[in-house]
């Protein structure tokens, strides 16, 4: 069985940090990594597990597109608000600092948000690894502007557990700008304590996320767009008691639980297959 988390290719392609003449090697050994995976999944008739459609589409073969979670049922709105909903709109982000996440994007989305709502708040709740490839130091200048402007928290990330959940129950809305995704967790975990999401169209994302149903998605790197919802998410409480109402119902069938049953079932079909060569 392959079991496909992220598109290697998309990556490669889309991350800023590949810019000038490393986006060719970039791009073709990316593109060299999917081909391969394309290729030992047909070689052995495996069963292909992709994180979305469109990754599994790439791939090809036999198999099923998933939603990954790390959430138990147990867990859904285990966790309050602890915030009272009169406070200043926040925004969050939570995850590494990679050039793929569209931080930038971010960063001058929230701008344009203080224009409209100037008491506006950013939350950025994670930190640097080992695949930022200086991410950080692109962003200097961003984050000095937003600091200067409205209200900005850069937090280190948090264990998995009541302190991280309790980030997502007190934000307003969590925006996910990705340029390139599988099906992120986080998603399935802001939803289910209460806090909206906006993310980009992207990769896995709306195998996750139905636009206008449990969540808005915006095109990758259009800051107008990504800026829009965030101000539409914090203007208009209908909206968003709509889409925490509906989030809450969909992240449900994305939890550990059904996402074990999915891969257990996918294993039995790899064997019985395997047991008829």
């Amino acid at each position: 069985m392959l079991h496909a988390c992220a598109d290697i290719s998309a990556i490669s392609r889309s991350n800023p940090v590949y810019d000038g003449l490393l986006r060719v090697p970039a791009a073709a050994t990316g593109a060299a990594i999917t081909q391969l995976h394309r290729h030992l999944a047909r070689k052995y008739d495996a069963r292909v597990v992709a994180h979305g459609e469109e990754l599994f589409l790439k791939l090809g073969g036999a198999g099923r597109a998933i939603v990954s979670s790390s959430l138990h049922e147990r867990e859904i709105a285990s966790v309050p608000r602890r915030r009272p909903m009169g406070a200043p709109f926040r925004i969050l982000y939570l995850g590494y600092l990679r050039g793929e996440k569209g931080i930038d994007v971010l960063l001058d989305a929230y701008l344009r948000v203080l224009r409209v709502m100037p008491d506006a708040e950013l939350e950025i709740v994670g930190g640097k690894d080992p695949g930022e490839h200086g991410t950080e130091r692109a962003l200097r200048g961003r984050l000095a502007a937003a600091r200067a402007t409205g209200t900005l928290r850069l937090l280190p990330g948090q264990p998995f557990g009541p302190k991280l959940f309790q980030h997502f129950a007190d934000a307003d809305v969590l925006a996910l700008p990705s340029r390139s995704e599988g099906t992120p967790r986080v998603l399935v975990e802001a939803r289910a304590f209460g806090c909206p999401v906006v993310a980009s169209n992207v990769g896995g994302i709306p195998d996750s996320v139905s636009h206008d149903v449990d969540g808005l998605l915006v095109s990758p790197g259009r800051v107008d767009e990504l800026a829009g919802a965030l101000v539409s998410i914090g203007s208009n409480s209908q909206l968003r008691a709509r889409l925490v109402e509906a989030g809450l119902a969909r992240v449900r069938g994305f939890t550990v639980e059904r996402f074990a049953e999915m891969m257990w079932d996918e294993i039995e079909r790899a064997h019985h297959a395997a047991s008829h060569w």
